[in-house]
């Protein structure tokens, strides 16, 4: 559990967040809003912060001791 946090707050975090700020400072500087494969990057994007999300959760769950998912479906959702 305390290493799960560590990896959560010291690691993941900050790379949800780093990675949130290029994307608008790719956005701002280079007007890549007209550019089509920015739709695309952006879509990726939204995935991976609703990925980012659905893991914190399960990270919270699995502290609580109340996770309902297997060792198997675990291993499935991160692979």
């Amino acid at each position: 559990t305390i290493m799960e946090r560590r990896l959560w707050k010291g690691i993941t975090v900050p790379s949800m967040w780093i990675t949130a700020l290029m994307g608008g400072h790719l956005l701002g500087v280079m007007k890549a809003w007209s550019m089509p494969w920015f739709h695309i990057k952006a879509l990726g994007l939204v995935a991976l912060f609703a990925y980012h999300h659905k893991c914190g959760k399960i990270r919270l769950e699995l502290e609580e001791g109340a996770c309902q998912w297997t060792s198997k479906q675990l291993r499935a959702f991160s692979s």
